[in-house]
C-alpha cells in the first residue's frame, strides 16, 4: 500500500499477499480511513486499525465463499465501517454491523445482476452507507438509499468497462 497523508508525506506499508482483495474503511470510528484485505482462499478478513502494516483484526463472515465479493460500509450509522459481501451467484447482499456476526444484521436482499461490481457509499448524506452496482458490460450504475429489496433505485450510465471509484 502506498498513499499520501494530508500533510504531504508518503506512507508505504505491506498488508496482504498475492490474490488478496484490498478493502478500506474506518474500522475504529476515528474518522480516518484504514486499510485491510480479504483473502478469498481462506475467507479471512484482515483489518489494520493502526496503519502499521499488521492485521489487528482477523475474522471470517458466516456463509462467505471464495466467489463472493467483499464490501464495507457504515450500515448502521455508528461511525465505524463494517463488513459485508455480494454473492454473485444470485445477486444477493449480506451486510453485518460487526465482525462478530454469525448471521447478517440486515435482511438479505438482491440488487444488480451476477456480472456487477459492487459499490458502497453514503449516496444521500444521511451518515449511513448503502450499496450500489456497476454493470461492467453496459456501464449502468444502480444506487439505493435504503438497504432493502424493493428500495427506489437511482440509475445512470458510465462508459462500459470503466473502473468505478467511490470516495
Amino acid at each position: 500500500w502506498e498513499f499520501r497523508r494530508s500533510e504531504g508525506q508518503t506512507v508505504m506499508l505491506r498488508l496482504g499477499a498475492p490474490g488478496d482483495l484490498p478493502i478500506t474503511g474506518d474500522w475504529d470510528g476515528d474518522g480516518l480511513t484504514e486499510v485491510g484485505v480479504y483473502r478469498p482462499s481462506t475467507g479471512a478478513w484482515m483489518l489494520d486499525t493502526d496503519m502499521d502494516g499488521a492485521a489487528d483484526q482477523v475474522f471470517q463472515l458466516a456463509g462467505m465463499t471464495a466467489a463472493d465479493l467483499p464490501v464495507t460500509g457504515d450500515w448502521d450509522g455508528d461511525g465505524k465501517s463494517s463488513p459485508g459481501y455480494f454473492h454473485p451467484a444470485d445477486a444477493s447482499w449480506r451486510l453485518f454491523n460487526s465482525s462478530r456476526g454469525r448471521e447478517p444484521d440486515l435482511p438479505v436482499f438482491r440488487l444488480g445482476t451476477t456480472g456487477i461490481r459492487p459499490l458502497s457509499g453514503d449516496w444521500n448524506g444521511d451518515q449511513r452507507d448503502t450499496v450500489g452496482a456497476y454493470e461492467t458490460a453496459t456501464g449502468q450504475v444502480i444506487l439505493i438509499n435504503r438497504l432493502e429489496e424493493n428500495a427506489r433505485q437511482i440509475t445512470y450510465r458510465n462508459p462500459p468497462g470503466a473502473s468505478p471509484v467511490v470516495v
